[in-house]
């Protein structure tokens, strides 16, 4: 399968940089057991399919929430060649892998996997290489900001 040069994330709220400007790896979480692998945790990305995903994925949502805006903080961005560089040469070696899985209402979406059985460090490790791989961040108002953020 082809897939963009691209994925997005969408950044919930400002308590996930640190003062400095640096992504928290709590952002990539591996928190929700696949329901339809079962044996991986997922996290949910947007696939770039092209300059409207973004907009897109700023104006996404939240039915819990009274349909606040989902990522009040902005998306980071990054690239598929730094992924594929974690899933094949990255430590931990073949622990992080992705899928397209769109949803009804998101054309879009995919999701970052890990196995189920990966221990607690290795996915430490893996969320905090996903944040170092931040290209750049835009912004709630669709500007793109150097990453780290500047204060």
């Amino acid at each position: 399968m082809n897939y963009p040069e691209h994925v997005l994330k969408g950044i919930p709220n400002p308590d996930y940089f640190y003062e400095d400007g640096v992504l928290k790896p709590d952002l990539f979480g591996f928190s929700v057991l696949s329901e339809k692998h079962g044996d991986v945790y997922e996290d949910s990305i947007n696939w770039e399919d092209h300059n409207d995903v973004i907009p897109f994925t700023l104006n996404q949502k939240n039915k819990r929430k009274n349909d606040e805006y989902q990522f009040k903080a902005g998306i980071a961005v990054i690239s598929k060649f730094d992924l594929d560089k974690m899933r094949n040469k990255g430590y931990p070696k073949g622990y992080l892998d992705y899928e397209r899985a769109p949803l009804e209402d998101n054309p879009y979406h995919g999701n970052l996997l890990v196995p189920k059985n990966i221990d607690k460090h290795r996915k430490r490790t893996i969320s905090v290489e996903l944040c170092m791989n931040v290209k750049y961040i835009v912004g709630r108002n669709g500007d793109k900001q150097d990453y780290p953020v500047s204060n």
